[in-house]
């Protein structure tokens, strides 16, 4: 199963530069078109190699297909042609702020999969099964909203790297809107755990609710790190980046190997605070390049996390504790009521990130002040 998957690098390595290239272009239009149509094609590709039998092979399949559509439409999209060649000019231009960034992406996979490991070896089957579930769940709103702010803040932030005033301007402006849509998304989550995880995975899955709910906590200051190490990244600081993630790597694992002595509770709350950890280190450095100090970053991101939280008490307390109803019902009134009370408070205090975010979405309408 390795070597045929293995297959996909080699042909993600044909589509980097076309893909590269929509991207630095801001056509994001174009590779949302690439994304959704070579998921389609490699999905039904493989339910119906599934509904043939195929077994595990349907799963292969769908990976290596998938990379194969998207080096199709990506070649056809960008109109630019690949040419079998090498220049030293080039690479030494671009190895000297690549390479900083590949050992800083390399450094944090290690990082995280060495957890996984760890668990594995010290703890039980189920702890690690427990743990994995949770953790995957996490990805799925942190990790995809991460994704998504470095893709379209990179490309943006570099266009302008050479402005240190529009860039902690957009900085500023991107931390409030992304918190102001994170924040209650991850919160909400962390709350109603429970139902939301007996809902997509049955009640067998309760045991997964903890560590769910610790790394969701952890998982809040993820885009703010994401959105730090882009501004760094599109300012050439990739040294900067380099050293922020080596500090924080050295010390998680340190964490980490300290904690197999206790619960595994422990070992997951260590993980959650080594995140805190790095927004704080990542931030600091993000601060003193573009002048955006990290006590104003947390000021202008506190407010959003503080509605978050009073919002989700209440709606909590009146679904869950003052009333009985079955898990669709409870998530669907309570999710209604956390989202009115959690508008209502922002449009009360008159809050940055509101109106950030509602002169983004209606430009026409609503002019900041």
């Amino acid at each position: 199963y390795l070597r045929v998957e293995s297959v996909a690098v080699l042909i993600r390595a044909f589509y980097l530069i076309q893909s590269s290239v929509l991207t630095r272009d801001l056509r994001f239009k174009d590779l949302s078109v690439v994304s959704i149509f070579a998921a389609l094609c490699s999905a039904i590709v493989s339910i119906i190699m599934a509904a043939m039998g195929c077994g595990v092979w349907s799963l292969v399949a769908k990976n290596v297909i998938l990379q194969l559509c998207t080096c199709v439409l990506c070649a056809v999209k960008a109109k630019r042609p690949c040419k079998i060649g090498f220049r030293r000019e080039s690479f030494k231009e671009l190895f000297g702020y690549g390479w900083f960034v590949a050992l800083t992406a390399f450094m944090d996979l290690l990082y995280s999969n060495l957890v996984s490991f760890i668990i594995g070896k010290r703890y039980s089957v189920e702890d690690l099964g427990y743990y994995n579930q949770a953790y995957s769940l996490k990805q799925i709103p942190v990790y995809s909203l991460s994704m998504i702010i470095s893709q379209v803040l990179f490309p943006f932030m570099t266009k302008m790297q050479d402005d240190n005033e529009r860039i902690r301007y957009n900085t500023q402006r991107v931390m409030s809107v992304t918190t102001f849509i994170v924040f209650p998304l991850l919160i909400f989550l962390c709350v109603f755990a429970k139902p939301v995880i007996i809902l997509i995975y049955s009640a067998k899955w309760i045991p997964s609710v903890i560590y769910f709910q610790i790394l969701i906590i952890g998982g809040l200051v993820n885009s703010l790190i994401h959105i730090c190490r882009n501004v760094l990244s599109s300012i050439g600081e990739t040294k900067t980046l380099f050293w922020t993630q080596f500090i924080i790597t050295v010390l998680g694992i340190t964490l980490v190997l300290f904690s197999m002595r206790y619960d595994i509770k422990f070992l997951v709350f260590c993980v959650a605070c080594c995140s805190f950890i790095n927004w704080i280190l990542v931030g600091v450095a993000t601060g003193k390049k573009i002048g955006y100090s990290f006590f104003r970053q947390v000021k202008d991101v506190s407010l959003s996390l503080f509605f978050s939280v009073i919002s989700a008490a209440v709606a909590y307390y009146v679904l869950c504790v003052l009333l009985s109803m079955n898990v669709v019902l409870t998530l669907v009134l309570a999710l209604l009521l956390y989202v009115v009370i959690y508008v209502i408070l922002h449009f009360l205090f008159k809050s940055k990130a509101m109106n950030y975010t509602l002169n983004i979405l209606f430009p026409d309408k609503f002019l900041l002040r």
